[in-house]
């Protein structure tokens, strides 16, 4: 049946929207790509932002922290008592320390002099020595004005802190740099700057007192993973001095790049040499967007397709569906016509009887045979209307048992053939039936039968004969019927043998039939664990296999 102009414009258009719909998703996600991995790259310089203001303020807490443990037990000696202090005690205390400086003005008040504590060893004791290289630095960075100086103490701190004010390399370029960051120190009775007291931070205690803890804190932090966006599991973060020294790295073994790299003084005044690089474990930002570009691509792709599968499959079904009520409409026609002409016949005959319009004897035996014929007619219609109706309910039900062929074939064969003869056919068995059995029902095993040679009687025209072919092979049994009629079209071999179906290019009018048949017999067969298919040319008629597997010891 043909999809109505309709039905067609409609399914058309869905499918032009369809399609478009695929171009267009497919043509913005390369968009969409650009921007996932510019947004992965401003998740990375958020990161790194965060990272620098919370490596700063730790570093800031850390430093106050041991410059009010040595000011506080300065505060109250005047310069010379400075020098003169026991600090191994204070250094021992202290987080951040890694060495001591003293700056003292001269005494012309003219430039600052700078004396270094070493802390006690195995061999010395405590001393002080003067670093003349760190006087210069010192008295570039502050020139000496104090003597009209009386600094406020709490604002005075804000610009001491800063580490890149009295930050200076040593002589040999392979040392690490140095950072001392100082603290003032005020006369107790008028308030005069005194000096400075200076620690020294090396790199090792930032690595270890800075650095370590807070990326401790910061991978195993799950709120702050989730606050980001970006799982901070995949990241790979390093702290770089300068250029060269590396004092943390997340990762070691992870490949791919850095992304985004920040100096902390764009963050913070301190740690201004410090460089945070931040990049993603094994993969860079555009790989990563690469990777759910591709993904994003299968999942369109895969996602129209589906769609254009269900619309095919709502288009097969509606076609389906016109051609099944087609189908019932003509099975409807034609049940009609079938239980029409056998009541047709016997209500006529009833009446020559009834009303004695017979001439004979023998007419009126014949009137009375047509009864009986025709009425045996209807049973075996509505006998085989009530087999599909159970058939199509599953309630079809079979009463097996070992059946010996030759037995079976002795009773059954034979009344095949007479019932042939009296539509002038005559049927030929070739080959011998098997002495061996099959389970089976009796009783379905001939309905099959009597299905098959009633539609070689049907379509056989002119050719008046039937052959039943008998082997055996593979411990099964093959019976085939061969009729040399008029054959069925190799495309339409499997479509015989649905419910309903009645040929276009092999119907004819005046053929009974109302399409159950071939559909009721390979249900039988399916329920027997058997099989049934067909071999036909049209026009040089056709072979019904049937194949039944035997009882085996």
């Amino acid at each position: 049946m043909k999809t109505p102009k309709r039905i067609q414009l409609l399914w058309g258009v869905a499918l032009i929207w369809t399609i478009g719909m695929a171009i267009g998703q497919l043509s913005i996600l390369p968009n969409i790509r650009a921007q996932v991995s510019l947004g992965l790259t401003a998740g990375l310089e958020d990161i790194s932002q965060q990272i620098g203001q919370g490596l700063s303020t730790a570093y800031e807490q850390a430093i106050k922290s041991d410059l009010l443990l040595f000011s506080n037990n300065s505060g109250h000696l005047s310069a010379d008592s400075l020098l003169a202090m026991e600090w191994q005690k204070q250094i021992d205390l202290a987080k951040m320390a890694g060495g001591l400086a003293i700056a003292l003005p001269d005494s012309a008040s003219q430039s600052w002099i700078v004396h270094e504590f070493f802390p006690q060893s195995r061999i010395n004791s405590p001393y002080w020595l003067r670093n003349t290289s760190f006087c210069q630095k010192i008295q570039h960075s502050l020139p000496l004005t104090y003597d009209h100086w009386v600094p406020n103490v709490d604002s005075f701190w804000e610009g001491t802190i800063d580490s890149t004010l009295l930050l200076y390399q040593q002589d040999n370029p392979f040392t690490p740099f140095n950072r001392f960051a100082c603290e003032p120190v005020f006369d107790a009775a008028d308030g005069v700057l005194i000096g400075f007291v200076c620690i020294q931070v090396l790199p090792k205690t930032i690595q270890s007192n800075i650095l370590q803890p807070y990326f401790d804190q910061f991978f195993s932090d799950k709120t702050e993973r989730r606050a980001d966006g970006i799982q901070r599991e995949f990241i790979n973060i390093r702290i770089r001095e300068g250029n060269e020294g590396i004092l943390y790295q997340s990762s070691l073994l992870a490949g791919g790049s850095f992304a985004v790299r920040l100096p902390i003084s764009h963050v913070s005044p301190y740690l201004g040499l410090l460089q945070i690089e931040t990049g993603f474990l094994g993969k860079t930002a555009e790989q990563i967007a690469a990777s759910l570009h591709r993904k994003n691509i299968y999942l369109v792709i895969g996602i129209f397709a589906v769609l254009l599968v269900l619309m095919g499959m709502i288009l097969i079904t509606f076609v389906k569906s016109q051609r099944l009520n087609r189908l019932k409409s003509d099975f409807l026609a034609n049940i009609s016509h079938e239980l029409k002409t056998p009541l047709s016949a016997i209500k006529l005959a009833n009446d020559t009887i009834r009303l004695e319009r017979f001439h004979s004897k023998e007419q009126m035996h014949r009137s009375a045979e047509i009864i009986q014929e025709e009425g045996d007619k209807l049973e075996r219609i509505l006998s085989r209307l009530l087999d599909f109706s159970r058939m199509d309910a599953g309630k079809l039900a079979f009463q097996f048992h070992p059946i010996n062929l030759q037995e079976w074939a002795q009773t059954h064969l034979s009344l095949i053939q007479e019932k042939a003869k009296l539509h002038g056919f005559q049927v030929e068995i070739v080959g011998e039936v098997p002495a061996a059995s099959i389970l089976a029902d009796s009783d379905a095993i001939k309905d099959v039968l009597d299905i098959l040679i009633d539609n070689a009687v049907k379509y056989s025209a002119d050719s008046k004969r039937i052959v039943l072919h008998s082997s055996v092979s593979d411990a099964s049994w093959q019976l085939i019927i061969e009729d040399f009629g008029i054959g069925i079209p190799g495309k339409d071999h499997d479509l015989v043998f649905e419910k309903f179906v009645r040929l276009a290019s092999v119907d004819r009018h005046d053929i009974p039939g109302h399409g159950l048949g071939l559909s009721i017999a390979r249900s039988i067969m399916k329920e027997h664990n058997g099989r049934i298919f067909l071999r036909s040319t049209a026009g040089k008629g056709s072979q019904f296999y049937l194949i039944f597997p035997l009882i085996t010891t």
